[in-house]
């Protein structure tokens, strides 16, 4: 988690040096990970600076059932 809450330039590959694995569907699953999900986006709406992406599952799974969930909440702004 704190790779991804560094700041990184513009362009800069975020995913540079962090353990990757493939899904059955070939999209990159992050070794570290708890679980992945994959899903097909059926909508996306315009939610001010934010965008709401409403996706039916496609498949998943569980890479480590013992792990704790991390959680970010931001100083201001957590009332969403």
């Amino acid at each position: 988690m704190k790779h991804f809450l560094s700041p990184f330039a513009p362009g800069a590959d975020r995913f540079a040096g962090v353990a990757l694995s493939e899904s059955p569907a070939g999209q990159p699953v992050l070794e570290e990970a708890l679980a992945w999900i994959e899903a097909t986006v059926q909508k996306r709406m315009d939610c001010g600076d934010h965008w709401l992406l409403c996706a039916e599952a496609q498949q998943g799974g569980v890479l480590d059932a013992a792990g704790t969930t991390a959680i970010h909440q931001r100083r201001t702004g957590a009332t969403y």
